[in-house]
This record gives structure tokens, C-alpha cells and sequence, in this order.
């Protein structure tokens, strides 16, 4: 439209201007659009052709008229005509010479005024150059921000209104290399500070987690604390502001906080990568703890002082990751500790991590999961430790009754037994002195426990369940294995009594152990139950204590039956009972007036002196009827019988409480109606009420009588060779005669 505008003006010109043309003319030359001008014309003259037809039109009458006047005139015009042409072929030579001369003023003086317009529009850069060589000043100096000033007055307010030199364009050209520039050196001045963050992120944490120690803020779920560590005392964060500041009118802000939060991610994971050996060196894990606080206070302050750079959802986003890393990397080194005392240091860390973080406003509850995997790590710790101790205190025992002989020994069981409190010294208790140092072993491992824990913001009931937990897996695992072990020990009976007993007081010593947890919690008895689950391992351990006495009775039984020497071929019996069944009574009575001055159940000692009984029984019988004895002698048969009556004495005399005198005696059944019936030759009545309840003999089997009656009639075989008499051959004939008999009692019955 311009273009066009100046066709007119020009055209406009022409028409208006009726001496003077060259300038006009000049610029018609120079003129680029000479097509549009030319059409310009020809549409103009043909304008004016229209016009000049309709004035003709309109004053052609006139005009005639003045042609009749103007030939009127001619002859006059001629005359004229030639004096003007005599005077125009003189102004004609004069104003070729001025011709001349005005076309070289003209030139002389548009030069001139193009080297005014010249200086002037040079005059007119002069602010540009000043202020492009101050802007190269600051990026120098790092203002970048006054440079990026600079730069939009440059483009804003001086370069547009100056003609587009070439030297104006290269100026122009070279701005958004120095906005890259500027960028650059910001950028880099941020990773500066990124690097100096890193480097001091463990002092900051170490200030932050001092002050919340100091503080007292150890509860990671509790209120938060106005008061915070000022990172910036650590390290200068205006070069963030000033890069912030820089993309801001860059308007690059977003490109800027996509390369800060990608590299606090990659500082992020560097952090949580911890040493190997983290379990080894508490210091280690602090640096690594205080390395996590300084990273994210370091975040909370931009957090707040930069929210458009760091956003709360980044921090968060940040913090979701650290702590499902931090809980896998802290859960495998703690699971490899096992030093308590290195454990509870780091978990006064890590609740004073959690606190630190919790006044930072980040969300700890998933660390709990860490803390309660370090809490039972620390019970596995201690158990361990007390698995030793357990071990070292029945070894130490004497495995006698307890004796207390003064008010501050007694002070020691006031918990186990208050109701002796007005008792008379010396107090006797049943149990040896391994209860009371169990039962004050797990005082200690509870107080222990509860010290671990107490700052670990449970409540009262959770601390309470989690120390029962841990005490009841001590009892499951560590004193459950311990008396185990013991009991496959060489012990003695007595001994083994004793640990029985104790073993009953313990299970007993429990709801002591219940109302020390709730007192150190706190708890009102019955408002919340604390129990120790615990009951079926004292049963099977009580279980397993009395299995032992029985066997250990069968096995020292099974002890003086080996000293035996039976003659089975013996021709006279030597009318007194062998030496080891004299032994063995002794024995059996010195052990059960032991199990009633013992504090034995009274089902125990009845039940061990009937398996007693029975096993001497069954001891007669197996050597009476065992394959390698071949031949049996009425005088060996005696003998036994004898011995018999030693044992049948001591069941007689009502050995433990419960039982008549005489209750014991069926154990012997079998062996006395097996000897009455075969030293008393009384087959008639055998054969004759066999089978009947009334039986005197009831309890003989035929099979076992076909045996010993084989081994019998072998012995008379060995006698016979000896004697030839008649009684004995005709003892020879009855004894074949019973055998066929019983024979034919056993046929009849399979």
C-alpha cells in the first residue's frame, strides 16, 4: 500500500508542480515499481483524456468562437511569433547555461545532505554500541540479569528505531548468541551450587537432626517445631535466585526446572548409595542419614523461598523415593548387625531422622516398618545374649531348694512371692536359685526392650504387645532350647526333679513378668491384657522334664539289672536276694523320699514309681525269657523269686503319696503268678480257670509259660545227668505233660 501511495504522490506531483520537474523527475528514475507507475499514468491519462473530452464538449461552442477571433488575430501572431522566436533563441541558450549550473548545485547539495542524514543516523547508533559493549561488560562479571536488561533495551527500545545498517545487523545477530551465553553461565553457576549443596548436605543434616535432639523433638509422629536449621548459613543460594531470575526473562522457566529437578534426582540416588560396610560403622550411618536431612532441607528452603522452582509435589515425589530406598537399603544393613550397641545408636538416629523429617512436614509413618525391623532385630540381638546367660546360669546352679537368710535376698523375690513378705528367716522355697535369676534375666531383658522402643511413638498397648511378643519368643525359642538342651544332659534324677519344679515356678513367675510390662507401660491391670504366650512351651518343657525322670529312673533300673549275674543252672538257691536287687531297693527308696520332700507334682511321683515298678518287672521278665538263656533251674527260679519279693516289699510300702499300700503291686502281677504258678506246680487250677477274671492265675500268658517251661525242662535235662532219680524222671514226664497242654492252649487260641 505504500508503494502504491508514492506512485500517487509522484503522479500528484506532475500535475502540481510547473517548474522545477528534476527532483520529481529524479525520483520517478529511482523508483522501483516502475510497472505500477506507468499503469499509474496511463490510467491517469486517460482520466484527464475523459475529462479534456467532456470540457471540450462543453465549451466547444465558445471555443469556436475564439477560433474565428484567434484567426482574426493571426496575422498579429505571426508577427509576433517571429520577434518571440528571435527572443526565445536567446533565452534559450541562457537558460541551457543555467540548466547547467542548477544541476550541479542540486548535486553538490543533495551530497550534502546525505552526509548530514549520515552523521546524524551515526549519531543515532552511538547509544547502541555504548550499550552493547556494557552489556559484553556484565557477562563478564556475571550480571546476568542487568545483561539480559540490556539486551531488551536493545531490542526494545534502540535497534528498532535505527536504520537496518549492516553493522546494526550483526549487532541485532549477536544478541541471542549473548542470551545463550547468559544462559550458559547461569546454568553453570547453578551446578556450582548444585555440587557446594552436596558437599555441605551433611552438615546441614547434622545441624537439623543436633537441633531436633536438643530440642527434644524425638517423636516422628508428634507436633512440629517452628524452630529449623537455615541452610543458607551453610551455603549461598543466590546463584538459584539469580538463575531463576535469568530464565524468568528468558522465559525458559520450565527448560530450567526440568534440569534442576533432573539433577537433584541424580544427587537424590547418589546420596542413598550407601557403603557396604554401613552395619559395621555407626559413623558411617550417620554421614549417610545426615547426607538424606541436609539433601531435603536444603530442597525445603528453596521449597519456600523458589515455589515455581521447587514444587511441593517434587519434594514430595523426592521423598517417596528416598524412603522405599531408604527402607530397603537400612532393612538389609540393620538385618547384618550384630552389635546391640550399635543398633541402638542408629535407632536413636533414625528417630531422630524420622523427627527431623516429620518437622520438615514429609509424611514418616513407612518408616515405622524400619524401626519395628530394627526393634526386633534388637530382641534378636538380646536374645542371643540372654540364651548365654541362660546357659551359664544352669550351669552354675546347684540344683537345690532356695534358701533366703535376709530381707535384701528376699527383696529380689518380693515380686514372686509378696505373701512370704512376714515370713521368719531363713525362707525356703522350692525352686533352685536358677528361677530367680531367670525371672530377673527377663526383668532385664524386658527393661532393655522397653528402653529400645519407648521412643519410637508407639502407644502404650503397642509397646506393651510388642515386649510381650519379644519375651514370649524368648521364652519359645531361647529358655524352651536351653532346658532342652539341659534335659539331654547328663543330669541326675534328682536333679532332673528339681528342673521340673523349677520349671513349674517359671510358668508361674509369667504373671509377675505380665504386671512388670504393664507397670512400665503404664497399663491398668485388666483395662488392657497384656499376656505372655508362653503356657504350652512350660507344658511341653514340664512334659518333657517328667519323661525324662521316667527314663532316667528305667535307665538307672536298666543299670543294676546289668551288674546281675544269675546262675540259671544254680542247684541250691542261696536264701537271701542277689546283692543287686538290695542295691536297687535302696535306691528306689532314697530317690522317691526325695520325690516327697521334693515339691513334686503328686501324678509325677506316682507315675514314675509305677514305670519304676514296672520296668524292674519287666527287667525279671526279659532275662527270665530272653533267647540267650537256654536252661532254667528250679533253684535259679527260686532265686528270682527272691529277688521278687525284695521288689514286691518296696511296692507294699506305699512309696509316694496317693497310693494304697499294695496299689503298686500289679506291676509285679505277671512275674508273681508266673513264678507261684510254675515253682508251685499248680497247672490244675491254671488249666482249669484259664480265661476266667477270677483266675488266680489271669495275668500268665500260655505262650510265656510254654517258654520258661522249655527252659525248665532243659535244666532237668542238665540235672538228670547227674541224678537218675525216680522223682526226677517223673519230674521230667509232668513238665512234658504241662507242655503239651499248654501247647494245645495256644493252638487253641490262635
Amino acid at each position: 500500500m505504500g508503494s502504491y501511495g508514492n506512485i500517487d504522490a509522484l503522479i500528484n506531483e506532475l500535475e502540481s508542480v510547473e517548474e522545477n520537474w528534476s527532483s520529481t523527475f529524479r525520483a520517478i528514475y529511482e523508483h522501483q515499481d516502475q510497472e505500477n507507475l506507468l499503469a499509474k499514468l496511463d490510467a491517469r491519462i486517460r482520466f484527464h483524456t475523459r475529462e479534456i473530452e467532456k470540457l471540450c464538449a462543453s465549451h466547444l461552442p465558445g471555443f469556436m468562437e475564439s477560433v474565428k477571433q484567434v484567426q482574426d488575430v493571426k496575422e498579429a501572431l505571426i508577427s509576433l511569433k517571429d520577434e518571440v522566436m528571435i527572443v526565445q533563441n536567446e533565452s534559450l541558450g541562457t537558460l541551457i547555461s543555467l540548466k547547467a549550473k542548477t544541476e550541479e548545485f542540486e548535486e553538490l547539495n543533495r551530497y550534502r545532505q546525505n552526509l548530514k542524514t549520515l552523521v546524524e543516523l551515526l549519531e543515532k547508533c552511538l547509544p547502541a554500541f555504548d550499550v552493547h559493549q556494557n552489556l559484553q561488560k556484565d557477562i563478564s562479571k556475571k550480571d546476568y540479569y542487568i545483561a539480559l536488561r540490556k539486551i531488551d533495551e536493545l531490542n526494545e527500545k534502540i535497534l528498532p528505531s535505527l536504520i537496518n545498517f549492516f553493522f546494526i545487523q550483526k549487532l541485532k545477530d549477536s544478541l541471542p548468541d549473548a542470551s545463550e551465553k547468559i544462559k550458559e553461565g547461569s546454568l553453570e553457576d547453578l551446578r556450582l551450587f548444585l555440587e557446594e549443596a552436596r558437599v555441605v548436605s551433611k552438615d546441614i543434616g547434622k545441624a537439623a537432626i543436633q537441633m531436633v535432639q536438643y530440642l527434644g523433638e524425638d517423636n516422628p509422629f508428634g507436633e512440629e517445631d517452628d524452630e529449623e536449621v537455615s541452610p543458607e548459613a551453610y551455603v549461598s543460594f543466590i546463584p538459584v535466585y539469580k538463575t531463576m531470575h535469568v530464565f524468568k526473562k528468558l522465559n525458559s522457566t520450565d527448560s530450567l526446572v526440568e534440569y534442576y529437578q533432573n539433577q537433584r534426582f541424580q544427587q537424590m540416588k547418589l546420596t542413598l548409595q550407601h557403603p557396604a560396610n554401613l552395619h559395621e560403622k555407626p559413623e558411617e550411618f550417620e554421614s549417610y542419614c545426615y547426607g538424606i536431612v541436609g539433601f531435603f532441607v536444603t530442597e525445603d528452603h528453596l521449597r519456600r523461598t523458589l515455589p515455581e522452582l521447587v514444587t511441593t509435589n517434587f519434594c514430595n515425589e523426592l521423598w517417596g523415593l528416598t524412603v522405599k530406598m531408604l527402607n530397603a537399603s537400612v532393612t538389609s544393613q540393620v538385618d547384618l548387625m550384630t552389635n546391640s550397641d550399635h543398633l541402638v545408636r542408629i535407632k536413636a538416629l533414625l528417630v531422630s531422622f524420622s523427627a527431623t523429617m516429620k518437622m520438615y512436614g514429609y509424611d514418616v509413618s513407612e518408616l515405622r516398618s524400619v524401626l519395628i525391623n530394627a526393634s526386633d532385630l534388637y530382641y534378636e540381638i538380646l536374645m542371643h545374649k540372654c540364651t548365654h546367660s541362660l546357659r551359664l546360669i544352669f550351669d552354675e546352679d546347684n540344683y537345690q531348694p532356695l534358701e533366703v537368710s535376709s530381707e535384701e535376698e528376699y527383696k529380689k523375690l518380693i515380686d514372686l512371692f509378696p505373701e512370704t513378705a512376714t515370713a521368719k528367716y531363713p525362707i525356703k522355697y522350692p525352686f533352685s536359685p536358677m528361677v530367680l535369676k531367670i525371672y530377673l534375666l527377663f526383668k532385664e531383658y524386658i527393661l532393655e526392650c522397653k528402653q529400645f522402643v519407648q521412643d519410637m511413638s508407639l502407644s502404650r498397648r503397642e509397646l506393651a504387645e510388642g515386649i510381650s511378643k519379644a519375651v514370649t519368643l524368648l521364652i519359645d525359642r531361647s529358655l524352651s532350647g536351653c532346658f532342652s538342651d539341659l534335659l539331654k544332659s547328663n543330669l541326675s534324677i534328682l536333679q532332673v526333679i528339681q528342673l521340673s519344679i523349677n520349671i513349674v515356678h517359671l510358668e508361674e513367675s509369667m504373671k509377675a513378668l505380665e504386671a512388670y510390662i504393664r507397670d512400665l507401660n503404664n497399663i491398668q491391670e485388666g483395662a488392657q491384657s497384656v499376656k505372655l504366650h508362653g503356657t504350652l512351651v512350660f507344658k511341653d518343657l514340664l512334659s518333657e522334664a517328667e519323661s525324662q525322670i521316667y527314663e532316667r529312673l528305667k535307665s538307672k533300673i536298666d543299670e543294676f539289672f546289668e551288674l546281675s549275674a544269675y546262675d540259671w543252672t544254680l542247684s541250691e538257691p542261696s536264701g537271701q536276694p542277689s546283692g543287686f536287687v538290695s542295691d536297687l531297693r535302696f535306691f528306689l527308696n532314697s530317690t522317691f523320699s526325695a520325690f516327697g520332700i521334693a515339691d513334686l507334682r503328686v501324678s509325677v511321683a506316682q507315675e514314675a514309681c509305677y514305670s519304676a515298678c514296672k520296668h524292674v518287672s519287666d527287667n525279671f521278665l526279659e532275662r527270665l525269657l530272653s533267647d540267650d538263656v537256654k536252661a532254667v533251674s528250679q533253684s535259679a527260679l527260686q532265686q528270682i523269686n527272691l529277688d521278687l519279693m525284695q521288689c514286691e516289699q518296696f511296692a507294699a510300702s506305699a512309696p509316694v503319696h496317693g497310693f494304697q499300700d499294695g496299689d503298686f503291686l500289679i506291676c509285679f502281677a505277671e512275674l508273681r503268678q508266673l513264678l507261684d504258678v510254675c515253682l508251685a506246680g499248680d497247672w490244675t487250677n491254671y488249666f482249669k480257670d484259664y480265661g476266667k477274671e477270677t483266675s488266680k492265675y489271669k495275668d500268665v500268658k500260655p505262650e510265656t509259660c510254654v517258654v520258661l517251661m522249655e527252659k525248665l525242662r532243659e535244666g532237668e535235662k542238665k540235672s538228670m545227668l547227674v541224678s537218675m532219680k525216680k522223682t526226677e524222671r517223673d519230674k521230667k514226664k509232668i513238665i512234658e505233660t504241662v507242655l503239651k497242654q499248654l501247647r494245645q492252649l495256644v493252638n487253641t487260641q490262635s
